[in-house]
């Protein structure tokens, strides 16, 4: 019901809905009935937004930079990682 609703929205003819949905026309129309009903029923408002309906990027989270040193790698501190480099060169182990 809600892809009917939406691609009515698009200003597709019921018919051509029927067609990609593959059901009958009659079914699309009682699908945009109670559709109707139930918005009037709840009292919210439509609002058409122009434009995608997406971001630009897809609604997948962009990705993070890689941690830029050993110390973020292993999630310590910038202290933590001054004090483990002294270590490691006071013990020759780099």
């Amino acid at each position: 019901m809600a892809l009917a609703v939406r691609m009515r929205g698009e200003g597709k003819s019921l018919r051509e809905i029927a067609t990609e949905l593959a059901v009958d026309h009659h079914t699309i129309i009682r699908d945009l009935r109670r559709w109707e009903d139930r918005v009037s029923a709840t009292g919210a408002k439509v609002v058409h937004f122009p434009g995608a309906s997406r971001p630009a990027g897809g609604n997948l989270h962009q990705p993070v930079a890689p941690p830029a040193t050993t110390g973020e790698v292993l999630g310590l501190t910038a202290k933590e990682e001054a004090m483990t480099r002294a270590i490691a060169s006071l013990t020759n182990r780099r």
